[in-house]
């Protein structure tokens, strides 16, 4: 039975169109004297009866075949019909098997299918299901928050900053950063809201993230403030640094446009960012008569409330690197040191 069902229902396909109109039955005779009948009301049943991937539906078929017993089914009825909704499409082919077909991602415009196998043998009923990927649908450019473009992402990196295109640390100022002990996380949730990332070269993503700033100072000073500016003063004699660092928590929401290789992972993204300042705090841990202490002031500092500037990413997979530029300074106009923050690193 395995071998008739494998080998004749491909060549049955290419006859539907030529042998059938509405409200035929199809009969199809075989040299071994067995037969298929078709029962059909519509024409249009046997156009999606021929669209269906008989192929590997059959291959399938004909590996869970091999317990049935073929004195049972001499003669075969395969009918065609769907549920009330119009989405399902159900084969039955004799007593013994119902093969369905529906799509499962209408929503983001994916043609793939899934194919569902059941077959009887006496009491027992055996199920299998395969997914399958159809033609390429005709994609448009805008694709409104699809369900599986929402990503969530983690950066990890080092933050520095430029004072007139210099970093300040080469000049031995009071508030250059020790640059590997200054580091940034970012928490981002980013969704696509132009394009789709695996049908179009181009899309676009916007999201909304939380960032930790530390910038970790290589002199022994404390960042403060007083009426006027903020202050860099060296700590209290007696007072031997352990570690000295300004902390900046910010809310911001990345606009980015990505590039996705055509044959390969390859892709990059570029775009802007503008967020507002959550709070900030310094935090100094010294030595004193022996024992260590720590201390934390939270207060402004003078910082710029609002940042904003671009963002640059690169990678394969899902494994990029990522360099930010901010277009604004880090203090208030008057208020302390031109510092143009700048930060690098991977993005998981």
């Amino acid at each position: 039975m395995k071998k008739f069902l494998f080998a004749a229902v491909l060549p049955l396909l290419n006859l539907l169109p030529a042998a059938a109109s509405p409200g035929d039955t199809v009969i199809v005779k075989m040299k071994n004297k067995n037969k298929i009948i078709i029962l059909t009301d519509k024409e249009n049943d046997l156009k999606s009866l021929k669209g269906l991937s008989f192929d590997k539906i059959m291959m399938k078929l004909d590996s869970s075949l091999g317990n049935l017993d073929s004195s049972r089914n001499s003669d075969l009825d395969i009918e065609l019909f769907k549920d009330k909704s119009g989405q399902k499409k159900f084969v039955r082919i004799g007593n013994s098997i119902r093969i369905s077909e529906e799509k499962f991602d209408e929503d983001s415009m994916e043609e793939n299918k899934m194919v569902e196998i059941m077959i009887r043998d006496g009491d027992t009923i055996r199920k299998e299901v395969i997914r399958r990927k159809g033609n390429k649908p005709k994609v448009s450019f805008f694709n409104i928050n699809g369900e599986d473009e929402d990503v969530f992402q983690i950066d990890l990196g080092f933050n520095n900053y430029l004072e007139k295109g210099e970093l300040p640390s080469d000049k031995g100022a009071a508030y250059g950063l020790l640059p590997f002990n200054s580091n940034i996380v970012n928490l981002r949730l980013q969704t696509m809201f132009a394009g789709e990332k695996n049908k179009t070269r181009f899309s676009a993503s916007a999201g909304l993230e939380f960032s930790w700033h530390n910038y970790k100072f290589d002199q022994n000073v404390i960042i403060g403030k007083d009426s006027a500016a903020v202050r860099f003063d060296p700590f209290p004699s007696g007072q031997k640094k352990i570690k000295s660092k300004l902390t900046i928590a910010w809310l911001n929401v990345p606009l980015m446009l990505h590039y996705h290789a055509k044959k390969s992972s390859f892709h990059m993204a570029f775009g802007g960012f503008a967020g507002y300042r959550l709070g900030s705090h310094n935090k100094i841990k010294f030595s004193e008569d022996g024992v260590t202490k720590k201390e934390k002031e939270y207060t402004n500092f003078y910082l710029n409330s609002l940042q904003y500037g671009l963002r640059f990413q690169i990678g394969f997979y899902g494994l990029d690197f990522f360099a930010s530029y901010n277009l604004n300074k880090l203090f208030s106009s008057g208020k302390g040191p031109e510092l143009t923050p700048l930060s690098f690193g991977i993005t998981l």
